[in-house]
């Protein structure tokens, strides 16, 4: 067994820190805290001083007491500001200090001064000492920088990218796939929070390390704040080896804000000549790049109750550039003429009733973002806090469309595919103040998430209406006249679903348990938690599920005259230099024992049960050291067992979750 631990100590230049095992899963922070000392101006501690912070944007105050070493603190802050601070003592000129501004990345810690006398005097920054804590090195980027910053894909990664230790591996097709390497690191060891609910890509299809499969899954204008993190010397964080990448959204205030905006790019923007030909090219007809959103947060009941919400839409096209001879693509396949292809459209129409669909020459992107969220200042001491997010998008790709070589393969619409994804979040969170040193904090998550991959004429197995798969040989060369690796100039048309489509689904749940206590025990800021997190996988994908025909040339579709050949690997039916001398089989299907697609579906539950605790010791008001320990263990099935397995290759197949050593 690995336990995580740490021991990091900071002053106001130095911190330095040791670790162990970084932890497989964790929510994140998404509050923040005030805290300072009290002093008089002979330096000396003023105990049971009255520190009262109020956040200007919704008239909740927190007040609490100042100790014997004349410290305080405060957690649980919604993260932003302004606030205000006001502190007073008996016999002490009181101060006030106005707008302070708080983040992600630590606490704000603040060092007061009062002389003697009487009455409130209102401070600059100047008379007080401000400054911005860390829990380790990250970046934090407030709503001032996410407003001002240039982002043309409205993304947050646009901003985190401005941290030096962050690059972008850009995608310029308009679905916004972009990837995000920190420190030179793969996105899969990066960790995506959004208020603290993991929304990183659990199963690992995607290309993007996120949960969705281009954009995050979230409108721009809900976001209040982000942060990058490296090496956060903190037992709250954890799942990642690269980055944990900080989402905290917007809430109402006791003032109405909103925002709208509308972009568009579109085709009469590009260019109809290259410079260096100085000739006309082709332009391409795609859909114009159209993005439109808005928000608007305030209040339903003054001081009480506050709603925000935020919608964001996107529309555009990717150009496709592969296509038969003849359809004005950029890159023409002399192999196949639209006037062929649109022949063997009408016999697999008129003779078995599926349809190609039409030649591609825009695959349309289309993204919708949704986010609601509720806060409930129940009291002084208890806030609760509700968030909602929903997310569509689908981008149109091609589905065993081939373009190399002899492997020339081409397809209508209904052969394409729909990538994308189709999520939801749910999440509450109940912030409680028992007294001036306990506080806590419980969350609860869910998320659901539909991975698409949906051919577009449909025809999946799992639908009940599958549709066949034919490939049929487009014959340019005298039959016969095939030299032993001889590439004839032919190629072959596909119609019906692509090879993987036709019955694949995955389906993801993931609910997130958490309860976390914080003790102010003086000059030791304690805080000991636990949380629960519960992934439900449910994945089917049977390769050629429907069963493909195969047929030599557009005369033997017409007949129904199938392929007497012997072979049924892929690279054989997308090969024409295969297809059409008959080496492919005519028929070949995979199927289940009963029939039922769902019979082979892998469906699996796996836990992660967490526990931590931590330390904060402030030594002195320049010193702090802080100590922490986080046990992680699983629990989950593994396979079935498979004796072929064990014989062919000497290891046992059936290692589950629960067996993994605990961290």
């Amino acid at each position: 067994m690995q336990l995580k631990y740490f021991l990091a100590a900071s002053t106001a230049g130095l911190s330095l820190a040791c670790g162990l095992a970084a932890a497989p899963a964790a929510a994140q922070q998404i509050t923040t805290g005030i805290q300072g000392n009290v002093n008089d101006d002979s330096g000396n501690p003023i105990s049971g001083a009255t520190v009262t912070i109020t956040d200007t944007r919704t008239g909740a105050a927190r007040t609490t007491m100042t100790e014997a070493g004349g410290s305080f603190s405060t957690t649980n802050l919604t993260t932003g500001g302004p606030y205000t601070v006001s502190v007073s003592a008996p016999n002490y000129e009181g101060q006030t200090l106005e707008g302070i501004q708080t983040t992600l990345q630590g606490a704000t810690n603040l060092g007061f001064t009062l002389t003697s006398g009487g009455g409130v005097i209102v401070v600059t920054g100047s008379r007080v000492t401000v400054t911005q804590l860390a829990v380790g090195p990250g970046q934090s980027f407030t709503q001032e920088i996410l407003a001002a910053a240039p982002t043309f894909n409205r993304d947050v990664r646009d901003i985190i990218r401005l941290d030096p230790r962050v690059s972008l591996d850009r995608d310029d097709s308009g679905s916004g796939q972009d990837r995000i390497s920190c420190l030179g690191g793969n996105d899969r060891g990066n960790a995506f929070t959004v208020d603290g609910l993991a929304q990183g890509d659990v199963y690992g299809l995607n290309d993007t390390g996120f949960s969705s499969r281009s954009s995050t899954p979230l409108p721009y204008d809900a976001i209040r704040e982000t942060q990058v993190q490296f090496a956060p010397y903190d037992v709250e964080y954890g799942a990642f080896t690269g980055c944990a990448i900080n989402v905290v959204t917007k809430s109402g205030g006791n003032s109405y804000h909103g925002s709208a905006f509308f972009e568009y790019s579109g085709p009469d923007m590009r260019g109809d000549h290259l410079t260096d030909r100085g000739a006309p090219i082709a332009v391409v007809r795609i859909k114009p790049d159209k993005r439109w959103g808005a928000s608007l947060g305030g209040p339903v009941i003054k001081d009480r109750l506050f709603l925000f919400g935020a919608y964001e839409h996107q529309e555009a096209g990717v150009s496709q550039d592969d296509g038969p001879s003849g359809g004005g693509y950029a890159n023409s396949f002399a192999n196949i003429t639209v006037a062929q292809f649109n022949q063997i459209r009408d016999v697999a129409k008129r003779v078995y009733g599926i349809d190609t669909g039409d030649l591609v020459t825009s695959r349309p992107y289309n993204n919708d973002r949704y986010f609601a969220r509720a806060d409930l200042q129940i009291t002084d001491k208890h806030r609760f806090e509700a968030t909602y997010q929903h997310l569509e998008e689908t981008t149109l790709k091609p589905d065993d469309f081939t373009t190399g070589g002899a492997n020339i393969q081409v397809a209508g619409l209904n052969s394409f595919f729909t990538s994308g994804t189709r999520s939801q979040y749910y999440s509450g969170r109940l912030y409680s103040e028992w007294n001036d040193r306990l506080s806590t904090e419980l969350r609860y998550a869910h998320a659901h998430v539909q991975d698409l991959q949906d051919p577009y004429g449909g025809g999946e197995l799992q639908s009940g209406a599958p549709i066949l798969r034919l490939i049929v040989g487009v014959d340019n060369a005298p039959f016969g006249t095939y030299p032993s690796g001889q590439t004839p100039g032919d190629g072959t048309v596909l119609v019906g679903p692509g090879q993987s489509r036709t019955a694949n689904d995955l389906k993801t749940d993931i609910d997130q348990y958490r309860a976390l206590a914080k003790y102010d025990a003086d000059a030791h800021q304690i805080k000991f938690g636990v949380e629960l997190n519960r992934t439900k996988v449910n994945n089917l994908f049977i390769s050629n599920a429907n069963g493909t025909l195969v047929f030599k040339n557009v005369n033997d579709l017409t007949a129904g005259r199938l392929s007497p050949g012997t072979s049924t690997s892929a690279s054989t039916t997308q090969s024409a230099i295969n297809v059409i001398p008959g080496v492919t089989e005519g028929a070949f299907v995979n199927t289940t024992s009963t029939g039922d697609p769902y019979e082979v579906s892998a469906r699996f539950t796996r836990e992660l049960y967490s526990i931590f605790f931590q330390d904060d010791w402030r030594v002195t008001d320049h010193l702090t050291l802080i100590g922490g320990v986080r046990l992680d263990t699983f629990n989950g099935p593994g396979p079935a067992s498979s004796d072929a397995f064990y014989r062919r290759f000497g290891i046992v197949n059936s290692t589950g979750f629960g067996e993994l050593e605990p961290l």
